[in-house]
């Protein structure tokens, strides 16, 4: 269970960072950012996004973080870091300026990822 409520994607995001920093350190929040940065899966989803002008979901990005090397045995709170890192990327670079998705279908995109990996409850 999350120590904070989810609310917009942007609060959501700052909070589990800060959560995930105090119980991992910003060594490892840093090792996962420049690994979601830097692959070239995510950066996949992200160009396919671009050039058919759609949102990919927290499941997107899920599916692709289970097969990058640095997530595949890590725990769901690293692997959740990981997806809310690559929907932050995705967001700043893509979403802002093109609109894709809403402030409420990003808010249910963060809340996805929680499900799908067993951390809402």
């Amino acid at each position: 269970m999350l120590p904070f409520p989810i609310t917009t994607f942007e609060e959501t995001y700052k909070a589990y960072k800060n959560y995930y920093i105090s119980r991992n350190g910003s060594n490892k929040f840093e090792k996962a950012y420049d690994t979601i940065v830097n692959s070239d899966k995510i950066g996949n989803i992200m160009r396919q996004s671009k050039s058919r002008f759609i949102a990919p979901s927290a499941k997107n990005f899920l599916v692709e973080i289970h097969t990058i090397r640095y997530f595949i045995f890590a725990k769901n709170e690293t692997r959740a870091m990981g997806a809310l890192i690559a929907l932050y990327y995705w967001n700043e670079t893509l979403n802002k300026t093109n609109q894709l998705a809403s402030d409420q279908e990003m808010s249910e995109k963060i809340k996805s990822v929680f499900g799908q990996l067993s951390m809402l409850y």
